[in-house]
């Protein structure tokens, strides 16, 4: 049997139609024998009427490049969601922005911390990050526990001496500026974190930067003290093509679990970017009863 074409108004008469398709396919592309009704269960199909029924032929027939809406129409969502699958990453993307950023933002909220920090540091450099953060954000970074005293007096390393005498003089209360680095670099090792924090309090900006960046780049990780009000001020700054490009670090999975979320009207759009011969062999190893049921449509159009 050979099906040279089909109809648009053909395809959206099945769609309104809503069937329900019964059917098992053979590995070699043939509706095997079986029972096909339609949903109300009144009508019964031959079953002899299918055998050696070519779907190859019956896919060549459909023209999915021409009629993949109309196709697609005649599926259930729970199908559109499942061609999602079969997308690559820049068409899913493009599915993204069916959204509005503020949808896209509150999605993004159940996000664990780490995919964020990932997403950000996507879209800016470290030092970016750094210099945005206000005080308290920095502050939050120095209190993790990873940073012992040890690995605060590394940083001191670097950091010019002037700032080093105003840390330990207002610790300390005492004249220090004679002192070398070696000296205060030996006095900051004996000192509790808690007071070389509270030392650093009145620290100038411009210095206390640096020495955050020094251990960020060392342990990136201790991004995860960022709050998440600073994280989504910085995403909410952004455009939303930028919004988008920062998914790039994320899971096809989690993107599909978004885009599960668009109403039919736009998720039919998302799945329709599909390749057209993806879509071809989609329809003959996933939906064969639905290529069976349209062959028997056409011809009894």
């Amino acid at each position: 049997m050979r099906i040279e074409g089909i109809e648009s108004e053909l395809l959206v008469h099945l769609a309104a139609q809503n069937t329900t398709y019964i059917d098992e396919m053979g590995l070699n592309g043939k509706v095997q024998p079986s029972s096909l009704e339609d949903n109300s269960g009144t009508r019964k199909l031959d079953e002899n009427r299918w055998r050696g029924l070519d779907l190859y032929e019956v896919v060549k027939g459909l023209q999915v490049s021409d009629n993949k809406l109309m196709i697609l129409s005649a599926l259930k969502r729970s199908d559109w969601i499942q061609i999602l699958h079969l997308l690559d990453k820049d068409q899913l993307l493009n599915g993204l922005r069916f959204f509005s950023k503020e949808k896209l933002l509150r999605l993004m909220t159940l996000l664990p911390k780490r995919l964020l920090i990932k997403m950000l540091l996507h879209l800016f450099p470290m030092e970016y990050l750094i210099a945005k953060m206000p005080t308290e954000e920095l502050f939050n970074i120095l209190r993790d526990g990873r940073l012992t005293e040890r690995e605060m007096v590394k940083g001191f390393r670097k950091m010019p001496m002037k700032f080093l005498h105003f840390i330990l003089n207002k610790i300390t209360n005492a004249q220090v500026s004679h002192l070398k680095q070696a000296e205060l670099l030996d006095i900051f090792m004996k000192l509790k974190k808690r007071m070389i924090l509270n030392g650093m309090r009145m620290l100038p900006y411009k210095a206390l930067t640096p020495f955050v960046l020094f251990h960020t780049q060392n342990n990136p990780d201790l991004l995860v003290n960022m709050s998440q009000k600073f994280m989504f001020d910085l995403f909410s700054r952004i455009t939303k093509p930028t919004l988008i490009d920062a998914f790039q670090v994320v899971d096809n999975d989690i993107i599909i679990k978004f885009l599960s979320q668009l109403p039919d009207n736009l998720l039919i759009q998302a799945a329709a970017q599909v390749d057209d011969k993806v879509f071809e062999q989609y329809l003959l190893y996933e939906q064969p009863q639905l290529l069976a049921y349209l062959a028997g449509a056409l011809e009894a159009a």
